[in-house]
């Protein structure tokens, strides 16, 4: 009776859950799309600064000449405007303002790549330099944020934004007799494709 006993006992006694070694292993393994993704946000940063960098290089070639300045050397070009906000909205941590920006430089970047609108200085010159730099800086922070962000970007929060902008844009070109955004006349470029105001 004794051993009938242990041996109920026995087959009563629940399993002990003993961790499978190769469950262990697959979980502590690395993601190869995980290190992407971290590789891609560490130069996403670094990347930031230098198009910031190359805006304010261009914005103190073109102190030097006043008439220029003001025809062209503000930051009020939407490229040059996504640049610089693009990093501030990083370092707000403000997600959907950081994903509108991105959108609007890769956008920027593939049509100014598309129909390039260069300085008539020779090259290599300041301004074609960092023409040529910041819209592809440009166009890797965005492919970057927008590949890398999940936040949502409402139509209603897009076009109050670019309605602000724009409006912003257009008032010193009233103002001003500029040209910036191309909201007045499209560049000679696209002019000479056929697209015309």
């Amino acid at each position: 009776s004794d051993n009938i006993s242990k041996k109920l006992t026995k087959s009563q006694t629940p399993p002990q859950n003993k961790t499978n070694p190769k469950i262990k292993k697959i979980t502590t393994k690395h993601s190869p799309n995980l290190d992407k993704f971290k590789h891609k946000t560490k130069l996403l940063k670094p990347a930031l600064i230098l198009g910031l960098c190359g805006q304010i290089l261009l914005f103190s070639w073109y102190v030097g000449n006043h008439t220029l300045f003001i025809k062209e050397g503000l930051p009020l070009f939407h490229c040059r405007i996504s640049a610089i906000m693009m990093l501030v909205a990083y370092i707000l941590h403000n997600d959907k303002l950081m994903r509108y920006f991105a959108w609007m430089g890769l956008i920027g970047a593939i049509i100014a790549f598309s129909f390039p609108d260069p300085s008539k200085y020779l090259w290599p010159h300041v301004t074609n330099l960092t023409y040529i730099i910041n819209h592809l800086l440009l166009g890797y922070c965005g492919a970057t944020i927008i590949s890398t962000q999940k936040s949502e970007l409402k139509l209603k929060d897009s076009l109050m934004i670019t309605s602000v902008m724009n409006a912003g844009i257009m008032t010193v070109n009233l103002i001003m007799h500029t040209n910036y955004g191309y909201l007045v006349h499209f560049p000679p470029r696209l002019m000479m494709a056929g697209i015309s105001c």
